[in-house]
């Protein structure tokens, strides 16, 4: 480990890596920063309904502070490695199954990796 943590409140690290992770990974239009720091202060205050600008200019702020620190320890490596596209490779080259056995079993890894 680079650098630790433990000044940093966990709520804090992972509503940052959320926003990271939103930048990275999703297409665009993406949720904004708004959008995140709003969730992070709904579930932090386990509110649902929860609107309270104070709060989430608050949350804007420590995500501002936290994402490039977060990115800089990952030494900006962002790219992440699915393991979907290796799975249906392989389910593809499994011979001798039918089509509904096959489909079930990469279900049920699709499941797996996605740990439900």
């Amino acid at each position: 480990m680079r650098k630790s943590f433990r000044e940093f409140h966990p709520y804090d690290v992972g509503g940052a890596c959320v926003l990271l992770a939103v930048k990275v990974e999703e297409p665009k239009p993406r949720r904004t920063l708004g959008d995140v720091s709003s969730a992070c202060a709904r579930i932090a205050r386990r509110d649902k309904s929860l609107d309270d600008k104070k709060e989430i200019e608050m949350w804007i702020d420590t995500l501002k502070h936290l994402e490039p620190l977060i990115a800089a320890i990952l030494c900006f490596d962002l790219q992440v490695d699915h393991p979907y596209l290796p799975l249906l490779k392989y389910t593809k080259e499994l011979k001798g199954y039918s089509k509904e056995v096959l489909r079930d079993l990469a279900s049920a890894a699709w499941a797996i990796i996605n740990h439900r």
